[in-house]
């Protein structure tokens, strides 16, 4: 495979092995996935090959009902059986690679941009069991500070 990611539903399981084998990223959209239960077994076959995977809302698609990335996670974690470590990086450092952006972003590293969101959580592993909440409490965007609780900042584009 030669893209740097593609968008997968239910996948036979030669394809599966030729996708862990490859750079290409298996994007998956759990908020549209949800209802196919051959997607759910693809999602955990394709982690459990060691082929990469980045979550995505499908947000703007044909069938993306939510934008909400912490939705995203629990779903992963309740419907294609991630476990919350495994989405989390599926929706950050492996989405970042699948957007080609995973130089830039997607993980804290120096020389990195500053993307950061700090959640109202003591533990990440919350965000797969308590859903429909906003856990946000802060935004940062290249450093600098775009969202507080209910305060949002202009940012400038680069």
């Amino acid at each position: 495979m030669d893209a740097e990611s593609v968008v997968v539903g239910g996948v036979p399981e030669e394809e599966i092995e030729e996708l862990a084998r490859s750079r290409t990223i298996g994007l998956l959209q759990p908020a549209s996935d949800t209802v196919l239960l051959d997607r759910r077994r693809s999602a955990r076959a394709l982690i459990e090959s060691g082929a990469a995977v980045a979550l995505a809302s499908g947000f703007g698609l044909d069938d993306g009902p939510t934008y909400n990335m912490q939705m995203v996670i629990s779903l992963a974690c309740s419907e294609m059986e991630f476990s919350p470590a495994e989405a989390v990086s599926a929706a950050t450092i492996n989405a970042a690679h699948a957007l080609g952006y995973g130089e830039e972003c997607g993980s804290l590293e120096p020389g990195k941009r500053a993307d950061v969101i700090i959640l109202n959580t003591d533990d990440y592993r919350d965000l797969s069991y308590r859903f429909g909440i906003n856990h946000v409490h802060m935004v940062l965007k290249n450093g600098a500070i775009i969202y507080q609780e209910g305060e949002v900042k202009h940012c400038e584009a680069q």
